[in-house]
């Protein structure tokens, strides 16, 4: 991709009308009630144990706060109970990207998946 550009100076007056923005429409805000996952910025897995290479998966509900923390945490699916409360502290260590509604950070929640290695 190649860009030409040229850069001339204007004589005479300006219209300054030109930077005013348009009379309808430009403000409007959307509705947020459609809102996508939230976004993993720090997420450690539980560190891995010593059974071999099997994974098991625990499924966890997370509210994320609008500071991106994490709010409220339990679990959806566990095939090892025994495994549930490690899932629910590594969750709430996590950090997460805010969802924004209209330039402004809100709550969101969404399912997530920790994974558990070699127990």
């Amino acid at each position: 991709m190649e860009i030409d550009q040229q850069i001339v100076a204007l004589e005479g007056a300006i219209d300054t009308s030109v930077f005013a923005p348009p009379a309808r429409g430009w403000d409007k805000t959307f509705d947020c009630s459609i809102r996508p996952r939230p976004i993993r910025i720090y997420a450690p897995m539980p560190p891995s144990g010593k059974d071999g290479d099997d994974g098991i998966d625990v499924v966890v509900h997370v509210s994320v706060l609008v500071n991106g923390t994490v709010g409220h945490v339990q679990i959806e699916f566990s095939p090892r109970p025994d495994l549930n409360e490690e899932a629910l502290r590594t969750v709430s260590t996590w950090k997460f990207q805010p969802f924004l509604c209209n330039q402004r950070p809100t709550s969101s929640e969404g399912d997530e998946v920790v994974h558990f290695q070699g127990r």
